[in-house]
């Protein structure tokens, strides 16, 4: 299994964002708290000096494939069937013909159209996961659901819901034609704010196929998860499919991310306040210019995945790659107000696929959920297959991509370092520093996630004109020499700053040899 660790320099894009996103008044110096203030942009930096901003991949887990199909019921087959596969001389394997004990000598499908999150409250990780189970009355699209104690080992339980050929020992709970003719994307979240436990869990899918309401996100509530009551009515349509979900804990909303009918290359959002009343969606995040009209090397935003994290939006976009790679991988995103979104380092994917030979071969898809923070790290679960999309299959030119085996996915795990989505670097020598605009602090000690422990890094404090603040200049500082997510900052023993929260001070970060993630003070 190979071990994933790439990193990328950043690119101009990123560059202009503080003049895409916002309306934000420049003069104005920014509050910092105890959230954490990351350098995905410019939005706190006045001035990069001899430094350079790196955005940062996920690490694969050694483990992975965490979770893979090993019941009967799990993964006859994936549900896209090419017209190539189709034929009598296809080299593809369809397997929805086949009885559960023929496909169990394949690899099986289990699909992350779901959520994976950490119940506080049971202290479990949950997953909401996707199979194609073989009813004996047919083929069906299916919703499972495991727990683990670490994120790593799941425990499938017998739950007693759904009869699967003569018996309920699965951990099925959600039959497409007993929930609204459900399709795909179970997207769950735990609600927090709910005041009807009956409600507590919230979840929304698609389902194309209803009588009235053909093409439709419908929404489902739940006591505990698993006993689940889908909506009488959808609450948006129609919508194309691979839609997510999240609760925004920045500004107490649900965002619903479907893909507008019409414009399946690209991606809106939709709020409500109540779970019941939607906005009409918004188109937000569109392929690239230059992508979407050069034919055989355009690209689809297939999916994102928006979560909040810290003070800003963050997420992964699921970018679909046509010709000649035909996958669909991950790249970072984020935005300061969730409607504009800008992808730091397009086609370069942050969330890679596999290698020949492994499981997430050619596409990847993503919990709904965003990550768990797990010790120092941030959990990221993904489900990838072995199978690249449809769409390549009917070119020509596609066949010499044989690069496609036999209809299996399974779900993995990778992970990165607390606010490790991207640095700001500095080399060996001197006159290298980050300089900050304007900031009121909202605290008595300044911390910094950074590694430097074959480095340095120095904090000096400045005046809102630059004068170095008298005792605490980036020469009184005590030098960190260390690799640690939370780092506490000195002055010659002292760590209280000298300063009021209402009094505009800038930072100056002096760095030799070192990565800086983030700062904040408490």
């Amino acid at each position: 299994m190979r071990h994933v660790r790439i990193q990328h320099t950043y690119t101009a894009l990123v560059l202009a964002f503080s003049a895409v996103v916002c309306a934000e008044d420049v003069d104005q110096p920014i509050p910092v708290t105890s959230t954490r203030q990351l350098f995905l942009d410019d939005h706190v930096v006045d001035r990069l000096h001899n430094v350079e901003r790196t955005f940062h991949a996920v690490t694969k887990h050694p483990q992975n494939p965490i979770l893979i199909a090993d019941r009967s019921w799990e993964g006859i087959d994936a549900y896209l069937v090419s017209q190539r596969e189709k034929s009598p001389d296809s080299d593809l394997r369809s397997r929805r013909s086949e009885t559960p004990e023929i496909a169990a000598r394949y690899g099986g499908w289990v699909l992350i159209y779901g959520t994976v999150l950490f119940d506080e409250g049971d202290r479990l990780f949950k997953i909401w996961y996707q199979t194609v189970a073989a009813f004996e009355s047919g083929t069906e699209n299916v919703v499972c659901f495991a727990t683990s104690r670490d994120g790593i080992e799941w425990d499938k339980p017998d739950l007693g819901l759904i009869d699967y050929r003569g018996s309920k020992a699965n951990n099925i709970v959600v039959r497409s034609s007993e929930f609204a003719n459900f399709d795909e994307c179970f997207c769950v979240i735990k609600d927090r704010q709910a005041k009807d436990a009956a409600r507590r869990y919230k979840a929304i899918f698609w389902a194309p196929q209803h009588d009235d309401h053909p093409h439709s996100v419908w929404s489902a509530t739940s006591p505990d998860g698993i006993q689940w009551r889908p909506s009488e009515q959808p609450i948006l349509g129609p919508v194309a499919d691979a839609t997510s979900f999240f609760y925004d804990h920045l500004r107490d909303r649900y965002v619903a991310v479907p893909r507008p009918l019409d414009d399946q290359i690209s991606k809106s959002i939709s709020f409500s306040d109540d779970f019941q009343t939607w906005t009409k969606p918004r188109t937000v995040l569109r392929p690239l210019p230059e992508k979407e009209h050069a034919g055989e090397s355009r690209e689809q935003i297939y999916n994102m995945y928006p979560f909040t994290y810290e003070s800003l939006y963050l997420g992964i976009a699921q970018v679909y790659y046509w010709h000649p790679r035909w996958a669909l991988e991950g790249e970072w995103m984020f935005s300061r107000d969730c409607v504009q979104w800008v992808r730091p380092e397009p086609w370069r994917p942050h969330v890679p696929v596999g290698g020949p030979g492994e499981f997430d071969r050619a596409n990847n898809a993503f919990s709904s959920a965003g990550p768990i923070r797990v010790g120092d790290e941030l959990y990221f679960y993904y489900s990838g297959r072995s199978y690249r999309h449809r769409e390549y299959h009917q070119y020509d030119h596609g066949q010499a991509e044989q690069d496609s085996g036999p209809w299996e996915a399974a779900i993995g795990l990778a992970t990165l370092r607390v606010d490790g989505f991207a640095s700001v670097n500095a080399r060996y020598g001197p006159d290298r520093h980050v300089t900050t605009r304007p900031l009121l602090l909202h605290g008595r000690k300044l911390f910094v996630n950074a590694k430097c422990d074959w480095g340095s890094v120095r904090v000096g404090l400045l005046a809102e004109d630059g004068t170095p603040w008298d005792g605490f200049g980036a020469q009184d500082c005590d030098p960190l020499r260390r690799d640690a997510t939370r780092i506490p900052i000195s002055w010659n023993g002292v760590a209280e700053l000298p300063v009021e929260a209402d009094q505009p001070v800038r930072l100056r970060f002096v760095m030799e040899n070192a990565r800086l993630y983030s700062f904040w003070v408490e």
